[in-house]
């Protein structure tokens, strides 16, 4: 039926005028029928899948009208019919079927749409899979340079509105994603700022789009920077999320993407600390009193595997902003890794937990940069400051061996730990010598490591 439909092309149904019409009026029904929506449900959502999965062959103008109905109806139905919900997601993850290339084709389209759906419905969102379709479709149009900037007030918005420990580590891989294609983007010189994406091209400038999606609307399926008068949520607004939730970036504050992006990377760090200090108040408050031991027992054991997974990822996410050859987004990461690596201790990351981030990523990364540092070579002049860098992170290093030194001494040795970190959990432990002096140790049995490790060892 709707497969055969989709791929049959002007020849079926009376041509693609026809087609369109009729999702047009398709759309206007379910709303209007909201109440029998578990009856009508699955024909319509089949008829939606096979639109998407032949997004090839199909109308590009109809592809369009799809995204649009699949992404409007959601915003409206799911804070109305939770008896529903499940399937209606699938029908957000349907949308993110759509072939890659038609959906860089109507990138305006997509980047408004799913604007409007988290505004509207964000925690309404309650699967981990719905989150990874909802970004999959914002890393598939962050490639359209004028939809960039609308992409990130998004990834704003959700970072500084509807984080959740459901969508925490799938939103910080997101924006650091963002974060890379910012800094190529920033090198080409010419991405907009943040503040000025609302200026998008029309559909019709795409490829896959005919020139009839900018003709006369038909019920209000119109592609736009915003949903028509009707389809808004409340509080929805224009369908662009602003960098901060008062309307606005504070003044003085970097609008450029990767500016925002880094503001995002921050609010993470900081709504992860917020999270576990609302975890801790509640789980007090449940042991009536009993003290710090009564507290640690009564947070839940979800809440405590949480805790370790996002610091983890927070830290893995920030090693990659590190090695970014951009000076501001590298001292930015510098700057965060720092206080995590703190944070470490005040969430009470288990040792386990804070000996594979050691060993996995701050060992590693810092004799990979030692490494370029005594390189001369192009790779070297590409990543300036390498030195500076490296002293950080070795300071770094040195927060986490001393800070975790008692833990780390009764832990068994690691299978494959590098020289390096053996020898900094062994010398930390024994706490025979001074920060510099493990860091000469480190340097020292590093593979390959330079003698500009060592001095930066030496100044931290």
């Amino acid at each position: 039926g709707a497969a055969a439909y989709a791929t049959g092309g002007a020849g079926v149904g009376g041509g693609w005028d026809v087609a369109e019409l009729c999702l047009e009026l398709l759309f206007t029904v379910l709303l209007r029928n909201r109440d029998r929506i578990t009856a009508l449900w699955p024909r319509v959502y089949d008829h939606f899948q096979a639109i998407f999965s032949h997004s090839r062959e199909v109308e590009g103008v109809l592809v369009q009208k799809g995204v649009m109905a699949m992404m409007r109806l959601c915003q409206r139905l799911l804070p109305y019919k939770p008896d529903i919900a499940d399937s209606l997601v699938k029908g957000i993850q349907a949308v993110s079927g759509v072939d890659e290339q038609v959906a860089q084709d109507m990138a305006p389209t997509i980047a408004a749409e799913v604007a409007g759906l988290l505004k509207g419905a964000a925690p309404y969102l309650t699967t981990q899979q719905v989150w990874v379709a909802v970004c999959g479709l914002l890393k598939i149009i962050q490639y359209d340079p004028p939809c960039f900037p609308r992409c990130c007030d998004t990834l704003a918005w959700v970072a500084r509105e509807s984080l959740s420990p459901l969508n925490f580590t799938i939103v910080l891989q997101t924006v650091v994603d963002f974060l890379e294609r910012a800094v190529e983007y920033q090198a080409r010189g010419g991405l907009l700022s943040a503040s000025q994406g609302g200026a998008l091209p029309s559909a019709a400038s795409h490829p896959h789009i005919s020139s009839s999606s900018s003709s006369a609307p038909l019920l209000g399926l119109t592609p736009s920077s915003s949903a028509p008068p009707g389809l808004q949520s409340q509080g929805s607004g224009s369908g662009t999320a602003s960098p901060t939730p008062g309307g606005g970036a504070p003044p003085g504050a970097d609008t450029t993407p990767v500016g925002v992006l880094m503001g995002l990377l921050r609010a993470a760090e900081e709504w992860l600390e917020l999270w576990w200090l609302g975890v801790v108040s509640r789980a007090g408050g449940q042991a009536g009193g009993t003290g710090p031991a009564g507290t640690k027992a009564a947070v839940s054991a979800a809440d405590n595997a949480f805790k370790q997974e996002a610091w983890y990822a927070v830290m893995g996410m920030l090693c990659r902003a590190v090695r970014s050859p951009n000076l501001q987004v590298r001292g930015g990461a510098l700057d965060c890794l720092q206080r995590t690596v703190v944070a470490a201790d005040k969430f009470g990351v288990a040792p386990d937990c804070v000996q594979r981030a050691l060993l996995q990523l701050l060992v590693p990364m810092t004799t990979d940069l030692s490494r370029l540092v005594a390189a001369s070579g192009p790779s070297a002049r590409d990543f300036p400051h390498a030195d500076v860098t490296v002293r950080e992170l070795v300071r770094a290093l040195a927060k986490v061996v001393l800070l975790y030194a008692p833990q780390m001494a009764n832990a068994a040795a690691p299978p494959s730990a590098t020289a390096a970190a053996a020898a900094a959990v062994r010398g930390s432990a024994r706490q025979q010598h001074g920060q510099a002096e493990w860091a000469r140790q480190c340097a020292a049995q590093s593979p390959g490591a330079s003698s500009q490790q060592s001095r930066g060892g030496q100044e931290s």
